[in-house]
């Protein structure tokens, strides 16, 4: 019998936190006049606070909010928050209990992030997750290479026997969806997504959920038949 397999985002979902993209839009600043980088930082700020603006994530905010800034700077400006990351310099924490959830959890459990490696391991082993993930796919190049992913990961399983959990529609639960498989959508404002399985404003919201999942995934599938 196939394991059931337990797809996770990375930033926004295991790790949390605005230090990282604080630190990203810092970066950029540095490179920006007065006045642009107030209205960047008055900007994201907006998005962190109350969703303002049609940005993906605080990091797709940056970019956004940065107008005229090259790409290499971007680039650069990314890649020195990540190490700040790595380093430990930065505030983060992850879903109360999540270390406690991901060891009850009926399933391999699969961390999968447009962010490089570097950061995303050290940090799962400073949230104590290092021995409850079987596999972390650093670089993903999610939205685009999420579909290949998911068939590898499934390959002859059912689609029900993955549920993947993330803040980004787009990335993290489009292609879950359309395969077929069970999906967690997390909003930090309250805005449910109606074609998720499932909605809510937190992680540990879900838990439940998705550990009835875990535990008979066909016969959960059956119950909730047209909510995936």
């Amino acid at each position: 019998m196939h394991q059931p397999i337990l797809l996770l985002d990375f930033d926004g979902t295991v790790c949390l936190g605005d230090d990282p993209v604080w630190a990203y839009a810092d970066a950029v600043a540095e490179s920006l006049d007065r006045i642009s980088a107030a209205t960047l930082r008055a900007g994201l700020t907006a998005f962190l606070d109350r969703g303002a603006g049609e940005y993906l994530d605080g990091y797709s905010a940056v970019q956004q909010l940065s107008v005229g800034v090259d790409a290499a700077v971007l680039a650069a400006a990314y890649a020195q928050s990540r190490e700040r990351l790595a380093a430990g310099e930065l505030e983060v924490w992850a879903p109360a209990g999540l270390a406690d959830f991901v060891d009850r959890v009926g399933a391999d459990v699969v961390v999968a992030t447009n962010a490089p490696r570097r950061g995303v391991i050290e940090t799962l082993d400073r949230l104590g997750l290092t021995a409850a993930v079987d596999r972390v796919v650093t670089d993903a190049g999610k939205p685009e290479k999420m579909p290949a992913l998911v068939d590898s990961l499934l390959g002859t399983r059912a689609p029900h026997l993955l549920a993947s959990v993330g803040d980004i529609w787009r990335n993290d639960l489009d292609a879950p969806h359309r395969r077929g498989a069970v999906t967690a959508y997390i909003d930090r404002h309250g805005h449910p997504r109606p074609e998720a399985t499932f909605s809510a404003s937190s992680f540990p919201a879900l838990y439940d959920e998705l550990l009835e999942w875990s535990t008979d995934p066909a016969a959960f599938a059956l119950t909730h038949e047209g909510q995936s």
